[in-house]
């Protein structure tokens, strides 16, 4: 790996002069660099058709950071751009600026500390009560509770059964 930055930052070497020279394979060289923060742009092998107009696409993309690259690429092409479309499409990938890295909380829980809870009401036949029921699913485990209780309009709230699905 030292190596590899040694090459690239002292004596200058591209990507594929690097992988003949320490008999890896490129992506091993474009890895490494990438993984010391060198963008992908910065190492590209040898010049590209692009590089004539990387100053009006970087100005475009900085004022306009969410135009499609289709649509960069009609403007490119307006202004002389020989090159195909899908290629262009990946090169605008790696200049193209990224959006900022979100941070979320990743909730940790023990078991039995958190569950879902489902209730619906049945009509009991025959009856004019409602029957309100309770499935308790714990999230670790995956073994579930039904509790069964007269609603709320009946007059006595007993349990009327419980269940284990």
């Amino acid at each position: 790996m030292a190596d590899i930055l040694r090459y690239y930052h002292v004596e200058k070497w591209r990507v594929g002069t690097m992988a003949k020279q320490l008999g890896v394979h490129h992506a091993t060289i474009k890895r490494v660099l990438s993984s010391h923060g060198i963008p992908k742009s910065d190492f590209l092998t040898k010049g590209s058709m692009i590089d004539p107009y990387l100053p009006f696409i970087m100005a475009t993309l900085e004022k306009f950071p969410k135009v499609t690259a289709s649509r960069l690429y009609a403007m490119v092409q307006a202004r002389g751009y020989p090159g195909g479309e899908n290629h262009f499409r990946h090169l605008i990938s790696l200049y193209r600026p990224k959006p900022a890295a979100e941070a979320y909380l990743r909730l940790k829980t023990l078991p039995a500390e958190q569950a879902q809870v489902d209730c619906g009401h049945e009509r009991i036949i025959g009856q004019l009560n409602q029957l309100a029921t309770l499935l308790f699913k714990d999230l670790f485990h995956t073994k579930r509770f039904v509790f069964r209780a007269w609603a709320m309009c009946s007059r006595t709230l007993t349990p009327q059964r419980r269940l284990h699905i």
